[in-house]
This record gives structure tokens, sequence and C-alpha cells, in this order.
């Protein structure tokens, strides 16, 4: 089976998750890795074995080897950055979440399917082995007939000072 060449758009914490991650997948290839920040694409690389480093997102792109992008930027670039990696012809797995509005998600999604890739929306919570054992006795009837369920997740986040500016972020003041 081919490998798929994956480029992580990000050098931080959500960036290195992907990359313990990818590890394990025996078809994945951490092919390179992009941050606009001096050094930081290049020091990733080196501490996850990624192949090259990029400073650039256009030249990363650009690479005819790469299949796919994970962007693990900040979220006023994911429609962006989604739109040109369709036109480049790869594959887009986004982080959360999907867009800052309506019109941005709806662009995304009409510059992957113009371009025949797939657009994929990272939100892992939904494979952790307590949701997939949750699903699994539900699917079998063990609980009964549920009529309401709640989840709740915590972290020490967020890991980045862009998180902060609204603009950036999403969400309003």
């Amino acid at each position: 089976m081919k490998s798929v060449r994956v480029g992580l758009v990000g050098s931080r914490f959500v960036s290195t998750i992907h990359a313990e991650a990818l590890k394990r997948v025996p078809t994945a290839e951490l092919f390179a890795v992009c941050s606009p920040t001096e050094g930081h694409a290049a020091d990733f690389a080196k501490r996850h074995g990624v192949r090259h480093a990029f400073r650039d997102y256009h030249k990363m792109i650009e690479a005819p080897e790469l299949d796919l992008v994970v962007l693990g930027c900040p979220n006023d670039l994911h429609c962006e950055y989604t739109e040109l990696a369709a036109a480049a012809g790869k594959h887009v797995v986004c982080e959360k979440p999907l867009a800052l509005n309506l019109d941005e998600a709806d662009r995304m999604i009409a510059a992957c399917k113009k371009a025949g890739v797939k657009l994929m929306y990272a939100e892992e919570l939904c494979f952790t082995p307590k949701y997939v054992r949750l699903k699994r006795l539900l699917d079998e009837g063990a609980l009964g007939r549920p009529y309401l369920v709640k989840q709740c997740e915590k972290h020490d986040g967020p890991h980045a000072d862009w998180f902060w500016d609204v603009q950036r972020s999403g969400g309003r003041l």
C-alpha cells in the first residue's frame, strides 16, 4: 500500500499531537512541517523525524510528493489554507473549528469538491476509547434507550497567544 505523505501546518501543541499519532500509522509518512516562525519548523522536524521544514506554506504545498496537509494553524487561516491546498490537489485535515463562520466553511467545502480532494475535520474525541466503548454498548442495547448524553473535557490550554484574539480564533466579545 502506498504511503500518504503528510505536511503539518504549525509546530506547536496540536501539531505535536498529530505527529505522535501519525508515527503510529504504518501508511503515513511525516513528509513536511511548516511554521512562519524562525526556527520552529526546523526544530520540530528534528524532534519528530520530519524530512522537510518550511517557513512558507505556499512552498510546502507546491511539493509534488505531498498528499495531505493537516492544519494546526490559527483558526483565521483555515479557509485560506484549505483553498490553497485544494487548488494544489492536496487533501486537507483541518483542526477544530473548521472555519470562523458558515461562509468560510462553504468556501472550503466547495474548493475541495471542485478539486476532487477530501476535506476532513479533526475532532479526536469521537475516537477516544471510552466513546468507542460507549457507542458499542449503545448499539448492543446494553444501556437501554438513552434520552440524554452529556460529556465534558478540559485541558490547560489555550496553547498559543493568538487564541486570545477573537479576530484570529473566532467568536464574539
